[in-house]
C-alpha cells in the first residue's frame, strides 16, 4: 500500500505544480474549480486570471501618503475635494 500512497502524493504534486501562463483562459477556470477552496493554489490561479484581463474599473488611491504629496494630476487638496464630493 506504501507504493499506492506514493504515486498518489506524485500524482497530485504534479497537478499543482501547473505553469498558468500556459493555459487558456477556459482551462485556467476549470483548473482553479478543481483546487481546493481557499487553498494557496487557488489564489495564485485566480489571481493569474484576473491579472490576464485589464480592469475597466478607475484606480482609486486611498493611501494618506499619496493623497498628501499628490500626483501630477492632482494636488493634495484636490484629491481631498474630490474624496468630499463623493462622499456627498
Amino acid at each position: 500500500m506504501p507504493r499506492l500512497e506514493n504515486r498518489v502524493a506524485k500524482l497530485e504534486a504534479q497537478v499543482l505544480n501547473v505553469n498558468l501562463s500556459e493555459l487558456s483562459d477556459e482551462e485556467l477556470k476549470t483548473h482553479i474549480g478543481n483546487l481546493p477552496f481557499k487553498s494557496p493554489e487557488g489564489y495564485r490561479a485566480t489571481i493569474a486570471l484576473v491579472m490576464r484581463h485589464t480592469s475597466a474599473l478607475p484606480v482609486i488611491y486611498d493611501d494618506p501618503d499619496r493623497i498628501t504629496r499628490g500626483t501630477p494630476s492632482t494636488s493634495g487638496s484636490n484629491m481631498k475635494e474630490a474624496q468630499h464630493a463623493d462622499l456627498t
